[in-house]
């Protein structure tokens, strides 16, 4: 029966000097006699100490062998507190327990009370035995516990046979004189505190409690030592035959043991902690080489901290476990784990603890090998080893498990099995790995947690491996694995049953579905499933990483990617019929430049900043299918193109992000748009919803896509210069409309691209403030409604395209033009705008006028072949070219700075040019008052009846090859300055005021009124008008050394009236001959002899031409004489050669004519020989004719006579 006074735990605190000190006394006090004494219960009292307890009466002494036999009653207390005075502190008399030696003889529980209480701990009465011995005899009958509540002292060595099924409880048992050893014999169970310096030695039974003291402990073949309740006990243990030396360990139900000390394997080892105990060995087992191990039973716990120093095998059977917390503690042998037989559902476990890496060999059968923990920290083992089924007679069943979340069990050695088809199931809610090549082939069930294969043979051949409800397979490390697999739910924590947890991995096996079930791949790794998958279930993709399908043949019932991301090279993994259903977080990415042809249900913006729910990876892909929006989604270009032909609908608004095209090509309902990043290319007429608001971002663009029109009632809203400034809406190719109205957001850009036309058809205005509409890009710009944007209108690039000034938007906003732009006017309007052209241009159509009335026009060009018009307000162009084949009129004041005119300008008002050329090209028909400055003409400038052309500060240049006409009735005033001529003057009876000048290369001609006429050399003057009469207020010849010709006075003769049919030069001041007279008939005249010519007019004369050009004339002669005193050329008849004076012969007097200039070529050698040769011809018919002389006289005189005339010439 139990014993209802023993203690749970007799562990005391003892003073070795208290224990020597009170063996001294007990021997001092000790009795001679020696006669023997059994307990007879005759004493009033129960005490120890009452003589009449004792048969003979008397207390027995150190010298008497005491008896506890049959005068013991049941559950009798026996006083053995001794003398007891004073307090707080006891004095106890120690004659009154003592004896020589006890033997216990009875089956009825007892107890020795020899407790007493002290201050501040519990002291026991001394039980001192003179020889050390004690026996408990085995009577027949169920004995009961025996307890002596009381130190035993062994005077001498202790022999204790301790038989019977009771145990045998004393509170301690300590030495007494000097150090003793202590041996206990008989199968019964001795429960103690052993204090003793000497060895110890358990020959027999079993010993529970701790041993103490320097002396070895030893436990004998059948001996049993039992741990139970024992903590830090400080016992070292070395040596091999000495005390401690184990065959055999335990400890009893909810008690724990711990042996600091290190173990000693005398012969193979038997432990067995019982339920809910726990025996701790910290300081390692060896045999020195005596290749022992040890045989762990019982359904405790045996945690193992210390190294293993034993090359013996290692066995657990039964219900139990072993924990490792050494990586050597289960020594150098095979581990084996045996479970205790069919229909026992407990299993032995083998359990590492963390950073453990385990190297034995393990045979399992029906076992579990697995992490254990002490804390929440996460627990990582390795087993390194390899690992057998080792099944004798059928297949075998081994669990790896991990048991909690964070736990981590690595097998990297190779699974493999006695007798085929044996199987591993994995446990618990933490994580195994396998990286062997395992060749087991009963198959795989992972029950809970996660089964990592980090090995393509990582997953035996033979049967589907199997996932269930709430467990997963995670792959790592790039694996291809092509096993069948069956998967059951969505994994823990819903993150997939089968999950990619690092690198590119593929499943290339099959997968059956038994249940919906999910799989997927952690942040930035990929699993890919090339095997079919197959079942009536639901397939789900989890988690942040990358999942691709593609096998033709899966027929799952539905796919939802509820995180990360699909991708997609076709749609042959997605079974036809299928929805591809996109929750919030996950995202489907197309790429290989494919068409998929599917239902996608969308919702949410993807799983990161760029991949949205509905994502272009790479390529050119489309997707052909319906997509439905279920909430507000969000659809990506990467990179490259994704075109969605394919209606969207779903009252939900949709975004663009990414850097790439996304392209719209359906009908589409769905909400409003916003474009985030990249572009959006509205590629149908009905690609943005009739209704709808569509908002582009600060760096994205709506594209218009080539020959579509927009909803009329969708509306744009725009921010930002577009991605890639391709502008925030644009055009990429061909022609395309914008129909809706927009609205300038933030500062913004339009654009254009090379060789196409954009047209915004709908009414342009801003926000909250006024902004500009500025173009880009080198395309067209049409804008065609009224527009109200109030920041002014840029175009930076191409052609801004208007038919009217209300394009332009406010009234007061000014257009800018920058790098050659163009400003296209096609229909007939009316601006008052400044405009400030720069390097661009205004262009206005055939047929069409622009009328600036009041504008400001600042620098570029304008442009043909229609009309720019000034007319209305004052307007001013400054900087401003009119190109060639533009056309310019103007019929207001107008004012031009610095303009040059390259085209046709008509001025019909009251014009100030200040600064400017008129081009080669040029041409200016002044038809009012042109008041010019800083001015020079290189093309054609026509003053036409009643303008007068004006000329202030700097002279007025026409360069070579311009022409300036001067109309009947028209005027050129050039005040002080002067008229630089290098081109041609034509005077049509016009007037010209002030100086002109006629520079080489250069020709004045015409009729009318001239100022001042100085003709270089080089220059040609000719009056009148084929012919003409011209007057002039002074006309100089230049009669400076010349290398070009000199200058040139040009008359033409066409009859004999003055001023209609000759031309007539009538000077009312000075004239001043020099250079070339040169007279040429026209319009057929034929001059006849008698007939002359009145050709100059002067009011002075200074100067002779140095060279007259006369027609040559059959049978006529030109007469020169009156040329210098009445401007007069005249016609004689022919003379012979020679006769000057024309007076039909040749003599003297003719000499002197020739050398006073008389000759048509003064002091020409040809006249010269002409009258030499002639001389005398005819002579006089006189009776006094003088005789004709010599001719050597003839030549003397003629040489005198030259003489003469060349100093006289000169």
């Amino acid at each position: 029966m139990g014993n209802q006074y023993s203690r749970s735990s007799l562990i005391i605190k003892v003073n070795r000097a208290y224990w020597a000190g009170l063996a001294l006394l007990a021997c001092a006090a000790g009795d001679l006699s020696a006669e023997p004494r059994s307990w007879d219960g005759g004493g009033v009292t129960d005490a120890w100490g009452n003589a009449s307890n004792w048969s003979p009466d008397g207390v027995p002494t150190s010298t008497t062998d005491a008896t506890l036999g049959s005068g013991i009653t049941p559950n009798l207390i026996i006083d053995a507190k001794g003398a007891f005075v004073g307090f707080p502190v006891g004095v106890f008399d120690p004659a009154l327990l003592r004896a020589n030696s006890l033997t216990i003889s009875t089956v009825n529980p007892f107890k020795i009370d020899g407790a007493l209480f002290s201050v501040n701990e519990f002291f026991f009465s001394l039980l001192t035995l003179t020889s050390g011995d004690l026996t408990r005899q085995d009577v027949a009958g169920a004995e009961g516990d025996h307890v002596i509540d009381a130190s035993v002292l062994l005077a001498s060595d202790g022999l204790w046979n301790v038989s019977g099924a009771g145990k045998l409880i004393v509170s301690s048992i300590a030495e007494s004189g000097g150090s003793r050893t202590f041996t206990k014999t008989g199968a019964g169970t001795l429960q103690s505190s052993l204090n003793v310096t000497g060895a110890k030695t358990v020959s027999q039974g079993t010993f529970k409690g701790s041993l103490n003291g320097a002396g070895m402990a030893t436990f004998e073949s059948g001996a049993v030592f039992d741990a139970s309740g024992i903590s830090n006990s400080n016992i070292t243990l070395t040596g091999l035959n000495g005390s401690f030396l184990f065959t055999a360990l335990k400890s009893e139900d909810g008690d724990s043991a711990q042996i600091n000390g290190q173990i000693i394997l005398a012969d193979n080892l038997a432990i067995s902690p019982q339920t809910n105990s726990a025996i701790v060995l910290m300081g390692g087992i060896t045999d020195n080489g005596m290749n022992k191990g040890f045989l762990m039973s019982g359904s405790g716990l045996l945690q193992l901290f210390g190294p293993g120093l034993f090359s013996g095998n290692v066995s657990l059977f039964g219900e139990g476990e072993i924990q490792v917390g050494h990586n050597t503690a289960l020594g150098a042998g095979v581990v084996r784990l045996t479970d205790s037989g069919p229909g026992n559902s407990e299993i032995p476990t083998l359990a590492l603890l963390d950073g453990i890496t385990f190297s034995n060999p393990i045979n399992i059968r029906s076992s579990r090998l697995g992490v254990e923990k002490f804390s929440t920290a996460a627990t990582n083992a390795t087993v390194v080893s390899n690992i057998s089924l080792e099944g004798l007679f059928a297949p075998e069943t081994a669990f790896l498990d991990a048991a909690n979340a964070n736990d981590t069990l690595t097998v990297s050695g190779n699974i493999s099995e006695a007798f085929v088809g044996s199987i591993v199931k994995k446990t618990g809610n933490g994580k195994v790995i396998l990286s062997g090549n395992n060749s087991f082939t009963g198959g795989l069930t992972v029950e809970a947690g996660e089964l990592v294969a980090a090995a393509n043979a990582a997953l035996p051949a033979g049967p589907p491996t199997v996932i269930q409800a709430g467990a997963r397979l995670g792959l790592q490390g790039n694996q291809t694995l092509t096993k069948p697999l069956q998967l059951f739910g969505a994994g823990p924590e819903g993150l997939g049953s089968l999950r990619s947890n690092s690198g590119d991995n593929t499943w290339a096996g099959s997968i059956a579905l038994g249940a919906n079930a999910s799989v997927g791949a952690t942040a930035g790794n990929v699993l890919t499933i090339s095997g079919p998958v197959t079942g009536a279930f639901g397939l789900s993709k989890v988690d942040e990483g990358t999942l691709r399908l593609t096998n033709s043949a899966n027929n799952y019932t539905s796919l939802t990617i509820a995180d990360g991301t699909l991708s997609l090279g076709s749609h042959e993994g997605i079974p036809v019929g299928v929805p591809l259903n996109v929750s919030a977080g996950g995202s489907v990415s197309l790429l290989n430049s494919t068409s998929i042809n599917r239902t996608l249900n969308l919702n949410g913006a993807g799983n990161s900043a760029t991949v949205a729910a509905l994502d272009n990876e790479a390529g050119d892909n489309s997707w052909a299918g319906p997509v439905i929006l279920q909430s507000a989604s969000t659809m990506s270009a990467r990179a490259d193109s994704l075109t969605v032909t394919g209606n969207i609908s779903g009252a939900f608004p949709l975004s663009k992000v990414g850097a790439g095209v996304l392209a719209l090509a359906g009908s589409n309902s769905h909400g409003d748009t916003s474009i985030e990043q990249g572009v959006l290319l509205a590629q149908s007429g009905e690609a943005l919803p009739s209704g709808r608001t569509v908002t582009v971002g600060s760096g994205a663009t709506l594209q218009v896509g080539n020959g579509v029109t927009t909803n009329a009632t969708a509306s744009l809203r725009l921010n930002g210069p577009g991605s890639a400034g391709l502008g925030a809406i644009s055009i990429a190719q061909g022609s395309g409309t914008f129909a809706g109205p927009l609205t300038l957001v933030t500062d913004t850009t339009i654009g254009a691209a090379s060789g196409t036309t954009l047209m915004l058809a709908g009414q342009v205005s801003d926000d909250a403030v006024p902004l500009p509409l500025v173009k880009v890009g080198p395309g067209t710009l049409a804008l065609a409604a009224a527009n109200t944007y109030r920041g002014g209108t840029f175009a930076n690039s191409g052609v801004l395209s208007v038919s009217s000034n209300v394009n332009l938007g406010d009234p007061a906003g000014a257009v800018t033009l920058n790098n050659g732009a163009k400003l296209l006017i096609t229909a007939n309007t009316t601006t008052g705008r400044t405009f400030h052209l720069n390097t661009g241009s205004v262009q206005v159509d055939a047929g069409v006028t622009l009328t600036y009335d009041g504008a400001i026009v600042n620098g570029g060009f304008l442009r043909g072949p229609g009309t720019h018009a000034i007319s209305g307000q004052s307007a001013n162009l400054s900087g401003v070219t009119a190109l060639p084949g533009s056309n310019l009129t103007q019929s207001s004041i107008a004012t031009l700075n610095n303009f040059n005119n390259s085209g046709s300008l008509i001025s019909n008002a009251a014009l100030i040019w200040d600064g400017g050329y008129n081009t080669g090209a040029g041409h200016v028909i002044v038809n009012s008052t042109l008041n010019l400055s800083a001015f020079e003409n290189n093309g054609v400038v026509t003053v036409n009846n009643g303008a007068t052309l004006s000329n202030s500060g700097n002279d007025l240049v026409s360069s070579g090859g311009s022409r300036i006409i001067v109309n009947s009735g028209g005027a050129i005033e050039l005040n002080s300055s002067s008229l630089n001529l290098h081109g041609a003057l034509i005077v049509n009876n016009g007037t010209i005021s002030g100086t002109t000048n006629v520079h080489f290369g250069s020709l004045a001609k015409g009729t009318g009124s001239y100022g001042t006429v100085n003709v270089f050399d080089g220059g040609v003057y000719a009056p009148g008008n084929s012919p003409g009469l011209a007057t002039a207020a002074t006309v100089i010849f230049d009669n400076s050394p010349f290398s070009g010709g000199g200058p040139t006075l040009q008359i033409e003769l066409a009859g004999t009236t003055q001023g209609t049919e000759y031309d007539h030069l009538d000077v009312s001041g000075q004239l001043s001959l020099g250079g070339t007279l040169k007279v040429a008939l026209i319009d057929g005249f034929a001059p006849v002899a008698g007939q002359s010519f009145d050709l100059l007019d002067w009011g002075s004369l200074s100067g002779t031409f140095s060279a007259i050009q006369l027609p040559t004339l059959s049978g006529l002669a030109w007469n020169t004489s009156q040329l210098y005193t009445t401007g007069v050329l005249s016609l004689t008849a022919a003379s012979r050669p020679g006769d000057f004076d024309l007076d039909g012969d040749v003599d003297g007097r003719d000499f002197l004519v020739w050398q006073r200039g008389g000759s048509p070529n003064p002091v020409s050698a040809g006249d010269l020989a002409d009258w030499k040769a002639n001389f005398g011809d005819p002579l006089p018919a006189s009776a006094n004719s003088t005789a004709v002389p010599e001719p050597s006289a003839l030549v003397c005189s003629l040489v005198t006579l030259l003489g003469f005339a060349i100093r006289q010439r000169q």
